[in-house]
């Protein structure tokens, strides 16, 4: 297919049912044909059927384009400048990881616990998106948020500031601010950088335009497993009730069963699926 004489072939007389018939098979991800169509007309997928036939102007086709030739090197969301994440609308750009929906499992998790936890802490926050949907759904007598980028924290009190989030802003090195301030938390919330560096399926896309920082870690990614494990009581108020929630990758359970039991930590640790049944999150309890 001749995509340069397609892209051409703009016309002031489009409806979104013909948009679908003359650009959907260009797209290597379909659903992003739809996220585009969401971004320029603010549309629900419920307003893609009922508007199928309503009239797409020229401009927007001409901004349709350009954004799908920006996709070629570059992920949709650092294009338009916003992800969603657990409803929320956030702004995100490189300085941040793009919120992903397996995270959303760790928010969930902690919405359905009934417990209440006085001092609520986010490490490595990036784009605030964890924190924001726990915070402002239950209530704590402290938040606080942590990263090592300040640019990423740049980017979370934007984020903050769109949905009044009361949180107090920590830079450092993972759980440096933490210690040092002899910040306990009651409840702890944990999405670390976790892949190997030489991790062959990252995908192109990802190693090229989301920062290294939040993604890769050393010790074939479980680093900061062995950092947490080792400083655990220093940042948990282990003589209350508490709760640990972590991310990890899909293949990296067994390591961190391994590395948890040689901390000999007299605690209970609990791994939980996400929604295509890889393991993907702990949850560490007294």
């Amino acid at each position: 297919m001749n995509r340069k004489k397609k892209w051409k072939n703009i016309s002031n007389n489009n409806t979104l049912l013909s948009l679908k018939n003359k650009y959907l098979d260009e797209f290597e991800n379909k659903n992003d044909f739809y996220e585009l169509i969401f971004y320029i007309k603010g549309w629900t997928k419920s307003d893609c059927i009922i508007h199928e036939i309503d009239t797409f102007g020229l401009e927007e086709e001409e901004k349709f384009v350009a954004l799908f030739e920006g996709l070629k090197t570059k992920p949709l969301q650092y294009l338009v400048n916003e992800a969603f994440f657990f409803g929320n609308k956030l702004f995100v750009d490189e300085r941040v990881l793009i919120p992903r929906r397996e995270t959303e499992l760790l928010v969930e998790n902690v919405l359905n616990d009934k417990n209440e936890y006085a001092t609520y802490v986010d490490v490595c926050t990036g784009s605030g998106c964890i924190a924001i949907a726990i915070a402002n759904s239950k209530k704590f007598e402290k938040i606080y948020v942590a990263d090592i980028s300040s640019e990423a924290l740049e980017v979370a009190k934007i984020n903050f500031a769109t949905f009044d989030t009361k949180a107090e802003v920590l830079q450092g090195d993972f759980l440096e601010p933490l210690i040092k301030q002899n910040i306990k938390a009651n409840l702890l919330t944990i999405n670390p950088p976790y892949i190997d560096e030489s991790d062959p399926n990252v995908e192109e896309k990802v190693r090229n335009n989301e920062p290294h920082i939040a993604l890769f870690a050393e010790d074939s990614g479980l680093a900061f497993y062995k950092k947490l494990f080792d400083n655990l009581e220093s940042v948990v108020d282990t003589s209350q009730k508490f709760k640990v929630l972590c991310e990890f990758g899909f293949k990296q359970k067994n390591e961190i069963k391994k590395i948890f039991l040689d901390s000999g930590l007299p605690y209970k640790l609990n791994f939980q699926r996400d929604y295509s049944t890889h393991w993907r999150y702990f949850i560490l309890t007294n």
